[in-house]
């Protein structure tokens, strides 16, 4: 039973060693394959930032960027408000959209 046992071992062993010499992944995209186009980051939190430093640290982390504004008595212009698309301390990979929320100060 043991010597069927450690076969059975090898035999999945060499499977798993064979399919990584093949040149390509059985799960696409998947950074635990070593796909660095597709690491994965820690996202920062980007609220209360200004929008131009918001903007570069998300777009040097490669996430798109969108932003749009709303109107606060609160939160002074050009600071974030809110943002969606990720969360932050949360694992995010490059590539994934990510929309920032900008005070554009109080209505008229």
């Amino acid at each position: 039973m043991a010597i069927a046992v450690l076969a059975l071992i090898v035999a999945v062993a060499a499977l798993i060693i064979a399919l990584g010499n093949r040149g390509g992944s059985a799960v696409p995209n998947s950074p635990a394959i070593g796909n660095p186009g597709n690491a994965t980051f820690v996202a920062p939190n980007l609220v209360g930032l200004t929008v131009q430093r918001a903007t570069s640290t998300a777009s040097s982390l490669g996430l798109l960027v969108t932003v749009v504004h709303a109107h606060s008595a609160v939160v002074p212009p050009g600071l974030v408000i809110a943002e969606s698309g990720t969360v932050p301390g949360e694992n995010h990979h490059k590539g994934e959209a990510i929309t920032l929320v900008v005070s554009a100060g109080p209505s008229s």
